[in-house]
């Protein structure tokens, strides 16, 4: 069942629990709507579904903020809305290149799914988020984000990127209260890594590294950091 507590709650919660602590950024849970397009494989959405069997287990806590949540509701209609769009268009490419190859209309046209696939994400995301604990929003980490905005600094190099501090501080703070290894996982390349995009930037590993924090790129890297790999 889904919980929102203030930080110094939630971190006294976690440091009784021995399961490992999944700290989600908002763009892992809207790219569950992405897979069609950027995956050539089963593999990215299976790592989702593998999340939902650790949440049942009891293997796992998944957290995230007021904020994460506040962005996903705003920014989700318009990630799906893309996304059928998509599969439309690959859709019309498929059925194209097999007319070209056969030198006629094709009959049975294949057909991706839009609704199946959209129902499918959001049923499995779904479940996530309701077993999920939430930190509520509070002063401290809302200061410390306006800092690192007006300094320029990780994982606010790029442009004001206020909301990715406050993210960022949210889970940082909750390592360092709770006493607990946090497995921060985010797929946004453009502020928490370096130039080249493959590697964290070395200011958030240092900050990291400083409030019990790892930082993983994606759910295969936060899976082995927490588990052994599956």
């Amino acid at each position: 069942m889904q919980k929102k507590l203030a930080l110094d709650k939630a971190a006294l919660v976690l440091s009784s629990k021995a399961t490992p602590v999944l700290f989600l950024d908002t763009c892992v849970m809207l790219d569950i709507f992405r897979l069609v397009e950027r995956a050539d494989s089963f593999t990215p959405f299976k790592f989702y579904l593998q999340l939902v069997d650790r949440i049942k287990n009891g293997d796992v806590c998944v957290v995230y903020n007021e904020t994460v949540e506040k962005e996903y509701s705003y920014n989700a209609a318009n990630v799906v809305r893309e996304q059928r769009a998509k599969i439309k268009n690959l859709n019309n490419k498929w059925n194209a290149l097999r007319s070209m190859k056969e030198k006629k209309d094709v009959s049975h046209k294949i057909e991706l799914s839009a609704d199946k696939i959209i129902h499918s994400a959001e049923t499995t995301l779904r479940y996530i988020q309701q077993n999920a604990l939430i930190i509520k929003d509070y002063d401290a980490a809302l200061w410390s984000s306006y800092d690192v905005v007006l300094r320029h600094v990780a994982p606010a190099t790029r442009e004001s990127q206020f909301k990715d501090a406050c993210i960022f501080k949210t889970c940082m703070d909750l390592g360092k209260k709770s006493g607990r290894e946090i497995v921060f996982c985010t797929t946004n390349t453009k502020d928490y890594c370096d130039d080249t995009k493959k590697n964290v930037h070395p200011d958030i590993k240092s900050q990291a590294d400083a409030n019990n924090v790892v930082v993983a790129l994606n759910l295969g890297d936060a899976y082995g950091h927490m588990f052994h790999p599956l």
